[in-house]
């Protein structure tokens, strides 16, 4: 089967977690909002309102929201860690790239252009905590220090050396100071060959059920017949 898929870090995650999901997903393009449970739905919600909010902060647009609010008070702990006067800064910024012919996407939350380095951010609003091994061995980190390193010293013409490119998550509810993971030449050629595999296994249809991650899932009533 030749597959035509936009692949990012949302889907190849999925893939991750549970094969058959992914197909259900990506494949056979199933209203998961439909299925899923009411809980995971409205926390995508939130967290979107929140990133909007963000978006607009970083564009000097009014925000639009209460001085008083949640939102208001995380949108301050941004201001103390990121330094808007310094470098380009790019919100809801998507870059593309070809692997193998293979068709990748990445949408950062900010990316931040300095002279001699570049800062990807992504705002987690979960409320359970998160390590730094946690963060530091995502897909999302994968893909998105991967594709940063192809695509943006070349979009901005920068000479930027592999450790030059860093991912910083920022937990609102917890941190006082973002989790940074540094890149490397080691874990470029690493996270390569960890998406090629990941595309490889989705191309050669090998999906199955994980079935420890059932009642994790937002798409459990579909494996169920319903």
């Amino acid at each position: 089967m030749k597959l035509e898929i936009l692949y990012s870090q949302n889907s190849i995650n999925t893939y991750k977690s549970c094969p058959i999901k992914f197909k259900y997903k990506y494949i056979d393009n199933i209203n998961w909002k439909k299925f899923g449970h009411k809980e995971y739905y409205d926390s995508l919600v939130y967290g979107s309102e929140f990133h909007l909010v963000c978006e607009r902060f970083f564009n000097d647009i009014p925000l639009g929201i209460d001085k008083n609010s949640l939102f208001y008070s995380w949108i301050e702990k941004i201001k103390s860690i990121v330094d808007t006067n310094e470098g380009i800064l790019l919100p809801e910024y998507e870059i593309r790239f070809k692997l193998d012919g293979k068709n990748l996407v990445a949408k950062y939350d900010l990316v931040i252009i300095k002279e001699d380095k570049i800062e990807i951010w992504d705002w987690k609003t979960e409320n359970k905590k998160m390590s730094y091994e946690n963060y530091k061995n995502r897909i999302q980190t994968i893909v998105y220090l991967f594709l940063g390193m192809e695509v943006l010293p070349k979009i901005f013409d920068k000479n930027i050396d592999y450790q030059d490119i860093s991912m910083n998550y920022y937990q609102m509810e917890f941190d006082d100071e973002p989790k940074k993971i540094v890149h490397s030449k080691e874990n470029h050629f690493k996270y390569k060959e960890i998406i090629k595999n990941y595309i490889n296994s989705i191309e050669n249809n090998n999906f199955y059920k994980n079935t420890n991650h059932c009642k994790y899932c937002e798409l459990e009533n579909i494996c169920k017949g319903i």
